[in-house]
């Protein structure tokens, strides 16, 4: 029944997982920019 909940979930997976992940990934190409940012040479 566990393997069963899983795949349900990996296959159909809710709205709030869905947001959460959009969010994920926007969060971590925000920190990546940043560091991009910050790791640019000040003088071009």
């Amino acid at each position: 029944k566990a393997h069963i909940g899983v795949y349900y979930k990996v296959e159909k997976p809710t709205y709030h997982d869905r947001i959460k992940e959009v969010q994920e990934r926007i969060g971590r190409e925000e920190v990546i920019q940043n560091l991009i940012d910050v790791c640019k040479p000040k003088a071009i």
